[in-house]
């Protein structure tokens, strides 16, 4: 399968995070609760048409000055259909 369990891990934990400062914010409580020495940021990504590809957005990416800027380019599709949902997230 493409990505692994690791690459599936990472989804994991980057929609549990969301869950939770989801959370957070609902509560208030969102001031300090996530505190990092880095400044990495995940961004989500909409509106993608359904034919667009992992390596489409990745070439896109880096032709717009991104390259090596980002860790972990997540696009999900649908197994079924095989296209994409139309949004992504980047690490």
């Amino acid at each position: 399968a493409p990505g692994g369990a690791a690459f599936q891990a990472q989804a994991r934990e980057l929609h549990t995070n969301w869950h939770r400062r989801q959370a957070a914010k609902d509560e208030g409580v969102l001031d300090g609760f996530v505190q990092r020495d880095d400044a990495r940021t995940t961004v989500m990504l909409c509106n993608f048409p359904f034919d667009y590809t992992r390596d489409m957005l990745i070439q896109d990416l880096d032709q717009e000055g991104f390259a090596g800027a980002y860790d972990f380019v997540y696009l999900p599709f649908d197994f079924k259909t095989r296209k994409c949902l139309g949004y992504a997230f980047v690490n």
